[in-house]
């Protein structure tokens, strides 16, 4: 069987979890499955440096890159309005097409298509997307994107659940494949041995503080970075806390908010960092916070209960399936409850060594060899079907 994949989102300038999982899926796919070929499909006008650490990466007999430099307004906007050119075709034919992440893209009808859904957080929290954003989404026309499909993997149930009410497609052709959470151990395991040697390094080279707290994606309004700030703010008035841990400190991974851009005393952003230093920075943070307003699966806290560090979360979206026991489940629409957790898993160091180690054990049952050999099932049965 041959097998196209739309790796386009690699190409992405910063990290995101659909890049990861991109990434991930694709090279534990190729890994477990030896006996179809992969033609993986790629577009850049201008050259990428990615596109040489990719061939690296996916060096394989039975796999290939196809690479092609069209602009890519020209190329989307053949898609959206003329359907035209398939992108099987362009790659020389396949049996499925599999597309990681849904966009602009055509396939033809003799092929069948797989696509995955990570989350409907734009059609159901519009409020907060731009306008290019609300232009884009409209482009692709995400309802017709997935009826089109021949099958749909949904990375978690309330996805799926999603997936119905909304755009009313059927349930049974949709299936739950959750992702995986093993890639932060791999990363960290086969660059060092001694723990603390490199936890100082990463300590030196952000200038982390003694006692912080974690966040990420501050800059997107859905992962609630306001409340999480006024929470913090009111920590830093606890006298409780202040005796514990001086100086805490809230890090931010990414960017901040526009309106966040001035100096905040208790606010350390860091900017994106590299996959290899996300487990030390996991390691010596005392919680990471993750009150989103909502969520297709959520990689952070799972990564963050690898690592060993607890997570506040919203009790809201596919959050609380992923993550069961073994996080504190906060309202997002509420201050004072994100405030409370945050109090309490600073004080209360019982239920923190509770939730570590019920996260490790959680963790450690979503691999992506689980992943990638469910999802090689999926694209095997479209195929049959």
């Amino acid at each position: 069987m041959r097998i196209g994949i739309d790796i386009r989102p690699l190409l992405e300038p910063y990290p995101s979890g659909i890049v990861l999982y991109t990434m991930e899926l694709v090279r534990h796919l190729v890994e477990v499955d030896t006996e179809n070929e992969y033609l993986l499909f790629y577009n850049a006008f201008q050259k990428n440096y990615r596109l040489l650490e990719l061939k690296k990466i996916f060096e394989k007999q039975h796999v290939h890159i196809m690479p092609f430099s069209l602009p890519n307004k020209i190329f989307n906007s053949a898609q959206i309005f003329f359907g035209f050119p398939a992108i099987d075709t362009m790659i020389g034919g396949v049996d499925v097409f599999f597309a990681p992440n849904w966009g602009f893209m055509s396939v033809s009808r003799k092929c069948r298509f797989v696509v995955t859904a990570h989350d409907l957080a734009t059609r159901l929290y519009p409020q907060f997307l731009s306008l290019k954003g609300k232009l884009w989404h409209a482009c692709i026309r995400p309802k017709h994107f997935f009826q089109r499909a021949d099958h749909i993997i949904a990375v978690s149930y309330h996805t799926k659940k999603d997936l119905i009410t909304e755009y009313q497609i059927p349930e049974a052709k949709i299936s739950v494949i959750y992702s995986g959470a093993d890639h932060l151990k791999i990363t960290h395991e086969a660059l060092q041995d001694g723990k603390s040697l490199v936890e100082d390094g990463i300590q030196k080279k952000y200038k982390l503080p003694k006692h912080y707290v974690l966040m990420f994606g501050a800059e997107h309004p859905r992962k609630n970075f306001e409340a999480v700030c006024e929470a913090f703010q009111r920590l830093q008035h606890t006298a409780s806390i202040t005796k514990l841990y001086p100086n805490l400190t809230l890090v931010v991974i990414g960017k901040l908010p526009q309106k966040y851009k001035h100096s905040i005393p208790w606010v350390q952003c860091i900017g994106y960092i590299p996959e290899q230093d996300k487990y030390s920075l996991y390691r010596r943070a005392h919680i990471l916070m993750y009150p989103s307003y909502y969520e297709g699966f959520g990689f952070p806290p799972l990564e963050a209960a690898l690592a060993g560090t607890p997570a506040i979360v919203s009790c809201v979206s596919a959050l609380p399936e992923v993550m069961d026991r073994s996080a504190v489940y906060v309202q997002p629409y509420h201050v004072a409850h994100i405030h409370n957790a945050l109090e309490l898993l600073l004080t209360n160091g019982e239920m923190r060594n509770t939730l570590i180690t019920r996260g490790r054990r959680l963790a450690k049952q979503f691999t992506w060899q689980d992943t990638a050999q469910k999802t090689r099932n999926i694209l095997e049965y479209a195929y049959r079907h």
